[in-house]
């Protein structure tokens, strides 16, 4: 894995919350090379995998839970 790959997951990981192209403006800025989001959001996609036990229980974990409470779920509206 190259330093530019390397640097740019390891910004991912110690900063959850920032987007492709935050990322991208730091990276720039650091090492003086031209990237585009697209080219972090590839990188992130092959090399990062979060880390697990992030905060609350996941959607499906809340709905498969709920199931027998639940009747009826109005997602859109058709006229």
């Amino acid at each position: 894995m190259s330093r530019l790959i390397r640097a740019i997951v390891e910004l991912k990981s110690r900063n959850p919350r920032f987007g492709c192209p935050r990322i991208a403006r730091i990276i720039s800025r650091t090492f003086g090379v031209d990237i585009d989001k697209n080219v972090v959001h590839r990188a992130l996609a092959k090399y990062y995998r979060p880390a697990p036990g992030g905060q609350g229980p996941s959607w499906l974990w809340f709905i498969g839970h709920s199931i027998d409470s639940l009747w009826s779920v109005d997602l859109f509206r058709c006229e």
